[in-house]
């Protein structure tokens, strides 16, 4: 397709298409594994990527700090501890933190973090005296730690909204709805670049596309409340439906088991439990008799 409208329009399509179809399908499951779903699938999908168009204008532009390989090679060390940083202030001092408030920290902290690209464009940076190469370095340490922020408890959400005995099967599938929304990202922030005309060397309309972009990260904020959980990760999901941990904004529905298994379970040991008081009743009876 050529007409960069169309190929947007077919990307809109096609998300709208996976939302209802995702929606319709999985509640049939649960509502709470239906949520989650649409979450993961949108958080990905509302944010458009324009980060080839930042490299290129990174490495290749004569307006540009022109990153060597090698620098850029240097840097994915300093993303790789932001990472390390990210797991052990997850571990230590967020697991007992809602997955609502864990997400929205990291969605505005990604904003910032997206803001900070805008700068080295714009090359704010030289002006308050800070060099292209330390902006780049704090800029992707500050990106993978927050990132961290959120793709750990997304997985265990993840996995704990899965039902038993299906969990790898369902567990892959909402992995694929977060990588499917990532190429819908893709294939919206081209046809953003096409929209702006940012192709080949010119990258005057690279700022807007950044302003742009940080300003849609901003949109998955909206969805938390309606699609999260307010539970925090140490917290199972089998709840009882009062006083469970489950937020006002779910119905009973959301605060029942994810899966009927506890219930068969219990309805199994009561009925053990009565077999095993008839003969005793039984024989009691008969001995007062």
């Amino acid at each position: 397709v050529e007409s960069a409208r169309t190929r947007a329009g077919v990307t809109w399509a096609t998300a709208l298409v996976v939302v209802v179809a995702v929606w319709l399908c999985l509640k049939r499951v649960h509502r709470v594994l239906a949520k989650v779903a649409l979450f993961l699938f949108a958080r990905e999908a509302l944010q458009p990527y324009v980060s080839d168009a930042f490299f290129q204008w990174a490495t290749a532009s004569p307006d540009g700090p022109q990153f060597s390989a090698t620098f850029l090679g240097f840097v994915d060390c300093f993303a790789y501890l932001g990472l390390f940083a990210g797991v052990a202030i997850y571990n230590t001092k967020l697991t007992n933190v809602s997955y609502r408030r864990i997400f929205a920290f990291a969605q505005f902290a990604l904003c910032l973090s997206n803001l900070m690209d805008l700068v080295l464009v714009m090359r704010w940076n030289l002006k308050i005296g800070i060099p292209d190469h330390a902006m780049l370095i704090g800029d992707t340490a500050m990106t993978a730690c927050m990132r961290r922020f959120f793709t750990m408890p997304s997985f265990v959400l993840a996995a704990k909204v899965c039902p038993r005995e299906v969990e790898a099967t369902l567990f892959s599938m909402l992995m694929a709805l977060s990588n499917f929304g990532t190429t819908i990202a893709e294939l919206l922030g081209t046809s953003l670049l096409e929209a702006l005309e940012v192709k080949g060397d010119n990258y005057d309309a690279l700022p807007t596309a950044i302003g742009l972009k940080s300003l849609a990260r901003l949109l998955p904020l909206a969805l938390i409340p309606l699609l999260v959980p307010a539970l925090t990760p140490n917290d199972p999901m089998e709840m009882e439906r009062d006083g469970g941990g489950c937020s006002e904004s779910f119905d009973a529905e959301d605060a029942r088991l994810i899966d009927n298994d506890a219930a068969d379970v219990e309805l199994e040991n009561g009925a053990a439990g009565m077999a095993s008081v008839v003969p005793v009743q039984g024989i009691r009876s008969r001995a007062g008799s």
